[in-house]
């Protein structure tokens, strides 16, 4: 939970605030940030935001990284609360838009930021093969955030803070949720699934993937998203598992869905995905 920004009076003189903290606040909170999101987040202009974010980058305090596939801005895709409608900028001029730099805070600026916000996300490094990957959980972050506000608490999602550990018939399985985070009190994992599911053995991934999350939530309430890129895919898993395995607890839905409309009921489980769908809270 981000702490205030205006801190109590120190010993010597009042504490002035930083100029940075609004970037170390949102970046901490949203790893991969646009600077256009950023600027959104903080209402600043853009154009010296850019600046100091480079300044920042040069430092070591934020890293930056190219996008490979994910191109488009978040704040440019939510959906209009008076009209209800997308709102896509088009571009005039027809040209296709660069690829955008992703911001995150690097270990040295993850010290920085934690004067102003609990357990920031930072990296040390972060490979170019999970960059896309890692962005589609910051949209994910950034909608769910967008849609229920102080109700969402707790997000985590690097390694060390998301491990979690079941046993699977006597067999004690240690895995790494995408992220994790409390929602109404009670918490979510949220798995991103980017591709087909693959086979080992005749077993998907996926369902190896479901199963562990299974043995984890017969334990204990909350709820786990399995998120898929397109809706033809979600149609597709929900299909296949539910005869095989209808126990099992996943609630699953699409990347557009998620984005868009994620307080309304666009979850499917297994054991009822062809009598109702499901809800966040409900």
């Amino acid at each position: 939970m981000p702490r205030s920004l205006n801190q109590s009076p120190q010993k010597r003189g009042l504490y002035r605030r930083s100029e940075d903290d609004d970037i170390y606040l949102y970046v901490g909170k949203f790893s991969f940030l646009t600077a256009d999101e950023l600027a959104v987040l903080s209402d600043r202009n853009v154009v010296s935001l850019r600046k100091r974010l480079r300044q920042l980058c040069l430092i070591g305090l934020l890293g930056r990284v190219e996008g490979g596939k994910q191109r488009e801005d978040f704040f440019r895709e939510i959906i209009c609360r008076k009209c209800g409608t997308v709102n896509k900028l088009a571009l005039p001029d027809g040209r296709i838009r660069p690829k955008p730099n992703f911001h995150y805070l690097t270990d040295q600026g993850g010290a920085k930021a934690s004067a102003v916000i609990e357990n920031p996300i930072a990296w040390r490094s972060k490979a170019e093969s999970r960059v896309d990957h890692d962005r589609v959980i910051t949209i994910i972050h950034l909608a769910l955030d967008h849609a229920f506000g102080a109700a969402l608490d707790d997000w985590r999602q690097q390694k060390q803070d998301v491990k979690t550990t079941v046993d699977v018939d006597g067999e004690v399985i240690s895995f790494y949720p995408d992220a994790q985070a409390t929602l109404g009190g009670e918490p979510i994992w949220i798995e991103y699934a980017n591709s087909e599911p693959s086979s080992v053995n005749g077993e998907s991934d996926i369902v190896l993937k479901v199963r562990r999350y299974n043995e984890l939530m017969r334990k204990q309430k909350g709820k786990v998203l399995f998120i898929f890129r397109e809706r033809a895919m979600v149609e597709n898993f929900v299909n296949r598992i539910a005869g095989q395995f209808p126990y099992l607890w996943p609630h699953i839905t699409d990347l557009d869905s998620i984005t868009t409309r994620p307080t309304e009921k666009i979850f499917y489980a297994p054991k009822d995905f062809d009598v109702r769908p499901h809800g966040l809270i409900e």
